[in-house]
């Protein structure tokens, strides 16, 4: 079942992302010819959503088996990195400095996650495995 929970999240999520990805510049045009300039800035933050489908929704799974410290502290991590990023990129880099900073902690987040899950439960949470090891 956690297998095909993992799937559920990581193939529609890649879909969704190519096709936004696809028709990002038109989309982002529907808001005024400015918005598509910030078209690298979406593909950038993709790159940590996709990240983060990888994994699938391994933090329910262990907020229901008792994990729900390790996973407070993942996400506080997470926003750590995040925050941290922000403040060093955004002033030099802008837009695309937040992007970079929110990929990065999504993908510590999915590897925090990945790493706990197969620690705390011994479950390869990976989307191309997603079986115990």
């Amino acid at each position: 079942f956690l297998a095909q929970a993992i799937g559920w999240t990581f193939w529609p999520s890649l879909a969704l992302t190519l096709l936004l990805l696809v028709f990002g510049k038109f989309l982002l045009g529907l808001f005024g010819p400015g918005f598509v300039s910030a078209y690298p800035v979406m593909a950038v933050f993709a790159i940590g959503i996709m990240a983060r489908a990888t994994i699938g929704p391994v933090e329910r799974l262990l907020n229901v088996v008792g994990e729900q410290k390790i996973c407070a502290a993942i996400f506080a991590a997470t926003f750590l990195v995040n925050l941290l990023l922000c403040l060093a990129l955004v002033p030099g880099h802008g837009p695309m400095g937040a992007a970079i900073a929110s990929a990065v902690a999504l993908v510590f987040e999915s590897v925090a996650l990945f790493v706990a899950t197969k620690r705390r439960l011994g479950l390869h949470v990976f989307f191309l495995r997603g079986r115990s090891a």
